[in-house]
């Protein structure tokens, strides 16, 4: 996990390998396919994995076990872009060639097989994911022993899945069977750790069980303590992770109790780091959120008042952290019906990947959809509301913000469409959302006849339809989707 640190190191490596055998050599491949491995930007990384690739196949032949394995590594970039079915064909090619030639037993299939779950399960097939999943957990306790770092990190990924299938007991226990392999061979703020510990106490938050999953959050700060000097910033970091759970699905007296101890933890580090100063205030919004939750509007507007106030520091960073804090808050504004808060960070959002990447990629097209939500949801909200003494310009801007949710949502559609690498049920979120926004321009549209009223209705249920049937393949439909 310490890539940047790795990077100039490789970098050199690189040049040594050049220098000794040519950039035409299998072992140049081999540093270039590390190097590739370490690279943020998704687009270089796949680049330089395809060119690694070229060399391998060009020096060993198509059906070599390293061609296999440097297959499996591109289809992990390709996987992270989202472009599911194009990994899949990769990683199956990888694992079946690694089958004949090694054998359905060999430690190498192992990575393979993790890429191939990953790639099938983003579309949709949960049950043959979690197939793929467990026989590569089996291979690494076959080859590895039980107490390996992998074994942590497959448990991960098969209770993930298990999550997604609503087999609530069997995903707990894969976290918990996770979390005591890693407490044996992993550093207590280790990535698959993290993950683990926050998987667990989102499923138990979810289910009710605010004390089972404060007490996995206990369970870490107490290993923490452990460590040569208690690391109190990672203990706002773990208390941050279990306050956003809590925040979801806790009561607000307990996210309210959680809340300021973080502030209080914060506040005895003048100094904080750059994401330690984030998630305290994350805190201060979570905070003032619960004191509303409880009526108390007095002592929730000084905490709010304090969190805006925080917010100006951090608008010219542009750090990873902060943009991260900017999706959860978003996210609450959305869900507590706040879209004239919610509707600017979701544009800028959009905006910021429209910049960058090309217009059908995956990471412009989520936040194209959700800011069309956020309009259309914002629209129906204010029509709700009842007319008042600035009801025609209201819906006038109201009529504007449907309209434009519809012609962001029939371009994502559009997009997603002609993207080979499309994701059926991706398709069907896009159609969801957007027969809601073409029901909702029906419905407060004045200008429209009964016929023009009628017909716009009877497209909105068309979407709608077809949008819930092509979700009925994902067994983790969130109520967003049952709402519409």
């Amino acid at each position: 996990g310490q890539h940047e640190k790795a990077s100039p190191h490789v970098i050199r490596a690189l040049d040594i390998t050049q220098d000794l055998y040519g950039k035409d050599h299998p072992k140049y491949a081999e540093v270039l396919e590390v190097y590739s491995d370490l690279l943020a930007d998704p687009e270089k990384a796949e680049q330089l994995s395809r060119e690694a690739l070229a060399l391998k196949i060009k020096h060993l032949g198509d059906n070599h076990a390293d061609v296999a394995t440097s297959r499996a590594r591109l289809a992990m970039k390709l996987r992270v872009q989202g472009r599911y079915p194009e990994a899949e064909v990769l990683a199956r090619a990888a694992v079946e060639a690694l089958k004949k030639e090694l054998g359905p037993d060999d430690r190498k299939l192992t990575f393979p097989l993790l890429v191939l779950a990953q790639a099938v399960g983003w579309q949709g097939r949960a049950s043959e994911s979690e197939e793929l999943h467990r026989e590569s957990l089996v291979l690494l306790r076959a080859h590895y022993g039980e107490n390996h770092p992998e074994v942590a990190e497959r448990l991960l990924n098969l209770g993930q899945n298990l999550k997604q299938q609503k087999r609530v007991g069997e995903a707990e226990q894969a976290f918990r069977d996770g979390l005591r392999v890693g407490q044996r061979v992993l550093p207590v703020d280790h990535a698959t750790m993290g993950g683990l510990r926050s998987e667990l106490t989102t499923l138990l938050a979810s289910t009710g069980r605010a004390e089972a999953a404060r007490a996995v959050n206990d369970a870490a700060l107490q290993e923490i303590a452990q460590q040569p000097g208690e690391n109190r910033l990672a203990t706002i970091t773990e208390r941050t992770l279990l306050l956003v759970e809590m925040g979801k699905h806790g009561t607000t007296s307990a996210v309210e109790q959680l809340a300021r101890e973080i502030l209080d933890l914060s506040r005895e580090h003048q100094a904080l780091t750059e994401r330690a100063a984030l998630e305290s205030m994350l805190s201060l919004y979570n905070l003032s959120l619960a004191l509303a939750k409880q009526g108390r509007m007095e002592e929730s507007s000084v905490f709010y008042q304090e969190f805006l106030d925080r917010l100006p520091e951090r608008e010219d960073q542009n750090q990873l952290g902060w943009s991260e804090f900017k999706n959860e808050i978003m996210e609450k504004f959305y869900r507590l019906g706040r879209y004239a808060e919610a509707v600017p960070l979701y544009r800028e959002k959009y905006e910021s990947m429209a910049r960058s990447l090309p217009a059908n990629h995956p990471e412009v097209l989520y936040p194209m959809s959700s800011l069309a939500r956020a309009l259309a949801e914002w629209a129906w909200q204010n029509f709700r509301s009842g007319p008042d003494k600035t009801a025609q310009v209201t819906n006038s801007l109201d009529l504007d913000r449907a309209r434009e949710a519809e012609r962001l949502l029939r371009e994502s559609l559009a997009r997603w469409q002609e993207n080979p690498d499309f994701v059926p049920w991706r398709v069907a979120d896009v159609q969801s959302r957007l027969g809601r926004a073409i029901l909702v321009g029906a419905i407060i549209d004045p200008s429209l006849s009964a016929e023009a009223k009628e017909a716009r209705m009877n497209e909105a249920e068309g979407y709608l339809l077809d949008g819930f049937k092509g979700m009925g393949a994902v067994l983790t439909n969130e109520d967003k989707y049952l709402h519409d």
